[in-house]
């Protein structure tokens, strides 16, 4: 918009400019004016055309109305830039309200939700009960974590809401789709479409550079090879690592190797995405970096995010705490709450 404004500025004074120019030449004696200034030849030809359309009586006529008509241009001109800033103004009002319209109609869906959900696990003889009836909803942009200490039930849970495993009782819903009536090859179908994973030990191919292992699962996607590509520097861009891309996981930090999962997770654009102890192989200032993108993504970007913890800080960072023990959500915090 800015250039479109450059552009009419510059054209409103060249045609002011050139009338005057032309005016001059027709209404007076001035011996080549615009040769002397110009190097051009003098418009005879003007004088001419003049006479014969209008006669001599009408010169002073026609003067004026180009002199309107320059005055009209300029001040088309200006309206038009007046008018032009305002309407960018306003199409971004619009688009900041849509953007708030299609959050909260998002925030009346869910993501994920789990109905008595029970996991049991056998070992022989002995049954394990990892979930006892769990329920759980998720609403799209949200940002939640899921806290607990080991043999909780947190893995089992996330293995269940990534489609990973099917529940012993009870039902899980991804984006509305009751998984539990899916075969495996459905399944695999939202994993790839719905769900985005991060792991504590990021899962990166060793020999791709980070533009590749974004690409990766684009590629399984079968989406063209000009669009992933852009879609996969736009990711790295989003998560910091734009001068990062042509380098393999060995050459990038932990830190630097988990923003690449994120954005690989990213890639296909899920309804969430669920992350396994993203900090748990990170020093804390490294895991509060990791904490801080989220939390970015999360507010500029409405993604929504299900982190599965036993790390207080990063629980913590968290719109909402689900806290889990013996297979149960026994609290439910906000952020401003704490644990």
């Amino acid at each position: 918009m800015m250039m479109l404004r450059k552009v009419a500025v510059l054209a409103a004074v060249l045609v002011g400019v050139l009338s005057i120019l032309f005016l001059a030449n027709v209404h007076t004696d001035l011996p080549q004016t615009l040769d002397d200034i110009f190097g051009v030849k003098e418009l005879d030809w003007a004088r001419r055309l003049y006479t014969d359309i209008f006669g001599e009586a009408s010169a002073q006529f026609v003067s004026l109305m180009y002199i309107l008509s320059v005055g009209a241009i300029a001040l088309a001109s200006g309206v038009y830039l007046a008018m032009q800033g305002r309407i960018d103004r306003l199409e971004d009002e619009l688009q900041q309200g849509r953007a708030q319209a299609t959050r909260e109609v998002r925030h009346e869906q869910t993501a994920i939700k789990a109905q008595a959900l029970k996991k049991i696990y056998k070992m022989g003889d002995v049954e394990v009960p990892a979930l006892r009836g769990l329920d759980l909803e998720i609403r799209p942009g949200e940002y939640v974590a899921i806290f607990g200490p080991s043999g909780s039930g947190k893995s089992t849970l996330l293995n269940l809401m990534g489609a990973l495993d099917r529940p012993t009782e009870g039902t899980v819903f991804i984006d509305g789709v009751d998984i539990s009536t899916l075969d495996d090859s459905q399944l695999a179908e939202i994993r790839r479409r719905k769900v985005g994973f991060v792991f504590q030990f990021f899962a990166l191919m060793p020999r791709m550079t980070a533009l590749q292992n974004v690409e990766l699962s684009l590629t399984i996607s079968e989406v063209d090879g000009s669009e992933r590509r852009k879609r996969a520097k736009e990711l790295l861009g989003m998560v910091g690592l734009r001068d990062r891309a042509r380098h393999r996981p060995s050459e990038l930090s932990g830190g630097e190797q988990q923003r690449v999962a994120i954005a690989r997770a990213l890639a296909n654009d899920p309804t969430f995405v669920l992350l396994d102890e993203p900090t748990g192989n990170l020093d804390q200032e490294t895991g509060r970096g990791i904490a801080d993108l989220l939390n970015m993504l999360n507010e500029e970007q409405g993604k929504t995010f299900v982190v599965v913890t036993h790390d207080p800080m990063m629980a913590e960072e968290a719109d909402r705490i689900l806290q889990m023990a013996d297979g149960q959500i026994v609290k439910e915090v906000t952020k401003a709450e704490g644990l």
